[in-house]
């Protein structure tokens, strides 16, 4: 899918990637990050980029709202494009993020949350006993 996804990216760079992948369409990369910023849409993590998606039955709702925003877009179905929407006033690179530092942080959260599932039992009292210490400065 991320071969696919950096296919159509570089033709199509002011525009939203959604691609469909079984019952789900999947949102990569910078575009996850917007679809996020617009949609709250939850973010989790692909090989080493963040994706966000959502079931079929909610394509034409995602699709509304992001006309409303006047952004880009391009559906790919079974490795083609199958819709394309450009608007003259597209408004995609309006949403600037800075992809470095989302994604290590991405990665550290992940690293954070497998730790507290691997150790919930064993040193959570010393844990939250230093998150504490953090908070209450």
């Amino acid at each position: 899918m991320l071969e696919e996804y950096y296919k159509y990216k570089t033709q199509y760079k002011d525009y939203i990637i959604i691609i469909k992948s079984g019952n789900f369409f999947e949102i990569l990369d910078k575009d996850a990050l917007i679809v996020n910023n617009i949609m709250n849409y939850k973010l989790s993590k692909i090989s080493d980029t963040v994706k966000c998606g959502f079931p079929m039955v909610s394509l034409n709702k995602f699709l509304e709202i992001i006309d409303k925003k006047n952004i880009n877009y391009i559906i790919i179905e079974n490795k083609s494009i199958s819709s394309k929407k450009e608007y003259k006033a597209n408004t995609y690179n309006t949403f600037e993020f800075d992809m470095n530092s989302i994604k290590y942080n991405f990665f550290r959260i992940n690293k954070i949350t497998k730790y507290l599932n691997e150790n919930a039992y064993r040193d959570i009292n010393k844990l939250l006993e230093s998150m504490e210490k953090l908070i209450n400065g």
